[in-house]
């Protein structure tokens, strides 16, 4: 389809203008549909840049009849559940660790900027047993079972839904190739 488009002179800013009437468009196409459906289409239109005379055809490909969209023009997924692990930043979890650790082991009177000898050696420990991870395993621990709970039930908060994929098969026809093939068919 690029390779049509491109063989073509568009006026400069349509490519603005098409992406300006795709988002109202779009808003129309999810209120008739809900997110958990999946649905298929065969969207059909004409294109034309009424200054340089530049014009396609899109139509789906009936050509490709097996595939993810199952021969229609278009197919929009139901949405998915997947798990993000970006959605809990390293160091707000680190943080959070350090900051009961050091509320357990820091008492309430000490200075707020200073943590005890004790802390700074666990600190400098479990550095020294997270560079080196062959060293250290959930399941190695008298609390394996625990520490594995306690993972799972961090990483579910990590779980979230996302919109399904859309897919296209449609082809694009420069309306002067179908001109000169509906010619052809009326000189035969």
């Amino acid at each position: 389809m690029k390779e049509e488009i491109m063989k073509q002179e568009w006026n400069d800013g349509i490519a603005k203008v098409l992406k300006t009437i795709a988002g109202p468009i779009a808003k129309q196409e999810k209120e008739r549909h809900n997110a958990d459906e999946d649905y298929y289409a065969d969207p059909q239109l004409y294109i034309q840049d009424l200054v340089t005379g530049a014009s396609l055809m899109i139509k789906p490909d009936v050509l490709k009849t097996t595939g993810k969209t199952n021969g229609h023009g278009y197919r929009s997924c139901s949405a998915v559940t997947q798990r993000m692990t970006s959605k809990l930043p390293t160091k707000k979890i680190v943080g959070r660790l350090v900051s009961m650790m050091v509320r357990n082991f820091v008492p309430v009177d000490a200075n707020p900027e200073v943590y005890s000898t004790m802390v700074a050696k666990f600190i400098d420990d479990t550095a020294k047993e997270i560079a080196n991870e062959s060293k250290w395993s959930p399941d190695d621990t008298k609390h394996a079972d625990a520490v594995n709970k306690a993972i799972s039930d961090l990483l579910e908060h990590t779980v979230s839904t996302r919109a399904g994929d859309t897919l296209l098969n449609v082809k694009a026809t420069p309306m002067t190739a179908m001109i000169e093939l509906q010619k052809s068919e009326v000189t035969v």
